[in-house]
């Protein structure tokens, strides 16, 4: 949701799909080594993730791998803490968010059932 109001704000149309389909251009500058980088530091690869970084690295520097690991590691620990307590969405974000939620199939995952319902 946050990359979508990013995106309102400044009047630019970001595509979240983009973000399970690789196909799909999100319209991000550099949207590949984000997403793989993404994709490796929720993997299990370490070798995987140590090329991620590289690659991040040399596309954009390590200001930017240092800024990418704190915003996914952010990430990840307000989902663990709202999960392990089970906050719900409220009402205007359960609103505001069933159109993408829905469209990447968010509420599969089996976290969800402690986010969504």
């Amino acid at each position: 949701m946050l990359l979508r109001e990013s995106g309102d704000a400044i009047d630019t149309n970001y595509e979240l799909m983009g973000v399970t389909d690789k196909t799909v251009n999100t319209g991000v500058e550099n949207e590949d080594v984000l997403l793989d980088f993404s994709d490796a530091i929720w993997g299990n690869d370490s070798t995987a993730l140590e090329s991620a970084r590289d690659a991040l690295n040399r596309r954009m520097g390590g200001r930017a791998v240092v800024e990418a690991s704190i915003t996914a590691a952010n990430f990840g620990m307000v989902d663990r803490i709202a999960n392990a307590i089970g906050i719900p969405l409220d009402e205007q974000a359960r609103t505001a968010s069933t159109d993408f939620r829905t469209a990447l199939g968010l509420e599969q995952f089996p976290s969800a059932r402690n986010t969504f319902f």
